[in-house]
């Protein structure tokens, strides 16, 4: 909607006018979102309409409106998402910062706003899809569905994924969004050791995430997803730095491209650069479902750099978040390995072996330097009986 200039200078509508274009233009970006073009909702500017009216002249299920405010050089930028249907307000924040530069202040608040915009419409939309029977869904809702349990990492929650996933497919064979999460479940059952069969979960894991590339490689979650899903089975990953690169320039808005980019520049020994990559995702969306992730993430990178305490610490701090991700329990090990707390070092590896089958020494292909490998297969001997 067209933002509401509060500034009392009609001259300065340009700038209302202007902070609504960059959020367009960005969220335009994003495929899994509708956005009505700006021209048609300019007829609205300064009129007293109700979020519901709108909502249901343009077809639309939320509205984003705002207001700008200045004063000297001082800017004030309001927005506020609000569901169409009945009015209600889901999100609203405050930007300040200074007209000095009046195009920076544009990027930086349109970049935050689909930061935020993104993961809160998802949620409110798998709060939509979970309270429509199962029977009467659609491949959208079955993806969000789905997502909602991925992001449990828990084993029976995968499983049940991939059921609704295959759902979405099979009445879409070309709906690449539902292949690239499906990918990332089916590397999420190989790396957990959840399977009798992991080689024809890595096999299906492969195969979607090329299919959901060639279908839509310019989509920036779908490539999001597709890394996560090569680094795990250590595949493709040179292949996997250009395609989260080219997620994160088709949305840099976007927290999971970030959190992703985060993982691969962690694996790949860029500490400084992952952890850069993980705090942006974190201020892209600081309520993400994902923290734990996050978290985990910057202990990898730590972990690289030989700071095991630090490494530690966060690896504590996501398992209270997340406390079925295996990968916390193995790295957690090989830290207190390195650190001579034989104890919870092994009470860690027996928390490790109850998530996971696989056996710990198999998670190092995590890791792409030598060096790091090794540091990562000395802890963990350090931490087994014995030693």
């Amino acid at each position: 909607m067209p933002f509401v200039n509060l500034t009392g200078d009609p001259q300065q509508d340009y700038f209302a006018d202007g902070m609504m274009e960059e959020i367009v233009t960005a969220l335009s970006r994003v495929r899994s979102i509708f956005v009505i073009a700006s021209g048609s909702t300019l007829c609205f500017k300064g009129k007293a309409v109700s979020a519901q009216a709108v909502g249901w002249q343009l077809g639309v299920r939320y509205l984003l409106e705002g207001s700008v405010r200045r004063s000297g050089d001082r800017v004030r930028i309001a927005p506020k998402l609000l569901d169409a249907t009945d009015g209600s307000q889901i999100w609203a924040e405050c930007y300040d910062g200074t007209f000095e530069d009046v195009f920076a202040l544009q990027d930086q608040v349109a970049l935050n706003v689909i930061g935020v915009i993104v993961p809160t419409l998802q949620n409110a939309e798998i709060r939509r899809a979970a309270s429509r029977p199962t029977g009467n869904m659609g491949c959208y809702d079955l993806y969000l569905r789905a997502l909602a349990l991925v992001s449990s990492y828990e084993k029976a929650d995968a499983f049940a994924a991939l059921e609704l996933l295959d759902r979405a497919i099979a009445l879409d064979p070309r709906y690449a969004m539902a292949m690239a999460l499906a990918a990332y479940a089916h590397a999420q059952v190989v790396v957990s050791g959840w399977s009798d069969d992991p080689a024809h979960h890595r096999r299906l894991a492969l195969d979607l995430a090329r299919r959901a590339v060639q279908l839509a490689e310019d989509d920036s979650e779908v490539l999001s997803w597709v890394t996560g899903a090569y680094l795990p089975l250590d595949e493709n990953f040179d292949d996997s730095i250009v395609l989260i690169d080219r997620s994160i320039a088709l949305n840099p808005g976007s927290s999971l491209a970030w959190l992703m980019s985060g993982w691969l520049r962690a694996a790949a020994g860029d500490a400084d650069r992952a952890v850069e990559h993980f705090e942006m995702s974190m201020r892209l969306d600081p309520c993400s479902s994902d923290r734990g992730y996050q978290l985990s993430g910057i202990a990898l990178a730590r972990f690289g750099q030989r700071r095991y305490a630090e490494a530690a610490a966060l690896l504590k701090e996501s398992l209270q978040l997340q406390p079925t991700v295996s990968i916390n329990q193995a790295l957690l090990a090989a830290c207190y390995g390195h650190l001579g707390e034989v104890d919870a070092a092994r009470a860690a590896i027996a928390s490790y072996q109850a998530l996971s089958s696989r056996d710990l020494r198999e998670r190092v292909t995590l890791f792409r330097r030598p060096e790091h490998r090794k540091a990562y297969l000395d802890g963990i001997d350090l931490a087994k009986p014995g030693n």
